[in-house]
């Protein structure tokens, strides 16, 4: 029932984004200035079935024509905002970046094609995409190798230009699950999502391992 009750919350979420980006923004009330309005008898049902305390939640719903609030339930109490947090980064991005924005990785070059030979520096350029992998960059070597280069013929220099610092060292831990995939923190050029890959064997005489890691 939990898992029913965090998808209830997630569908009323985003059609409230839905909603609210059609219509003209309305003043509303805010939070700290409104009284609590009971929870409605069917989330009130899913919290006692998933053993949760009412207080465990904050709900604050308002109707987006007048502002006026339907539900208000703990509104004013700090808690941590977990996947509810999505709805403002995809505001966010698709403000920033528009809704046909698509992050890409690229393969570019310094130098010149002289009879189908590159001479110079081919760059890979990470523009925000976090789901390339060991695979993808197989494909784009792959491609760059039979539309560019001469076989056995090519003469160039690779070069990945990376930040001068690391943007992860220092910063405060977002939760205490350090070691789960969505604390990576992100950059312009993550390969593999910066994961690394571990391969254990072993038979009746002896034990290997060995180690990949992502970039």
């Amino acid at each position: 029932m939990l898992n029913k009750f965090n998808a209830t919350v997630a569908v009323v979420a985003v059609l409230y984004l839905n909603i609210a980006t059609a219509v003209t923004p309305v003043a509303v009330q805010t939070p700290a200035a409104t009284t609590d309005v009971s929870l409605p008898a069917e989330i009130k049902t899913m919290l006692r079935e998933s053993n949760l305390s009412e207080d465990a939640i904050g709900v604050m719903v308002m109707r987006v024509t007048d502002g006026k609030v339907v539900v208000s339930h703990g509104a004013a109490t700090a808690m941590q905002p977990a996947s509810t947090m999505k709805v403002l980064t995809a505001i966010v991005g698709l403000d920033s970046l528009g809704p046909a924005y698509r992050s890409r990785t690229e393969l570019t070059t310094t130098g010149k094609i002289d009879n189908n030979v590159l001479t110079g520096d081919v760059v890979l350029r990470g523009l925000g995409n976090t789901d390339i992998v060991w695979e993808d960059f197989e494909r784009m070597l792959l491609t760059l190798r039979h539309k560019i280069f001469k076989p056995f013929a090519a003469i160039c220099w690779w070069t990945v230009i990376l930040p001068t610092t690391r943007l992860d060292i220092g910063v405060t831990p977002f939760d205490e699950s350090i070691e789960f995939r969505y604390n990576v923190i992100p950059d312009a050029l993550m390969l593999n999502m910066n994961l690394a890959e571990y391969a254990i064997e072993t038979n009746n005489e002896r034990f290997s391992h060995s180690a990949n890691a992502a970039a």
